[in-house]
């Protein structure tokens, strides 16, 4: 169990090792998925016949936009990471938000490159297992 402990003297709040190392790791993951977002997103925009998907496809968008989707989700992506390796408050809310949409948007990418797209959604779900995890036990002392 994580202990939070509080001096009242210094106004200083420490925290134990576990949800600092979870935060941090959290925030390393989301870098990361960051990272393979802005890859997909720059293959899509500079090449378009790398990704081969079938025609029966419910979802057609066009590459230029897929690529420009990933690359600016990628960017935010690891902005927020860098953030929450930080400390920044605002980025553990931010984070779960991200991961999520990183999630759905590489559901909708599944087919144009299936494998890659299996390990961004597991490292988003780690994401939002250790942000979450992490906050209760920052929260609950």
């Amino acid at each position: 169990m994580a202990t939070t402990t509080f001096d009242r003297d210094t106004g200083r709040q420490d925290h134990s090792g576990g949800a600092v190392v979870g935060t941090a790791a959290a925030g390393i993951f989301m870098v990361l998925v960051g990272l393979l977002h802005v890859f997909q997103g720059l293959v899509a925009l500079f090449n378009d016949e790398f990704y081969v998907y079938g025609e029966e496809y419910i979802f057609t968008f066009d590459m230029t936009g897929w690529g420009l989707t990933h690359l600016i989700a990628g960017v935010v992506l690891a902005v927020t990471g860098f953030a929450l390796i930080q400390g920044a408050l605002w980025a553990h809310t931010l984070a779960v938000v991200l991961a999520g949409l990183s999630i759905v948007v590489s559901f909708l990418w599944m087919p144009f490159y299936p494998l890659w797209n299996i390990v961004v959604i597991a490292f988003d779900a780690f994401v939002i297992w250790a942000v979450t995890t992490r906050r209760r036990e920052l929260t609950r002392s």
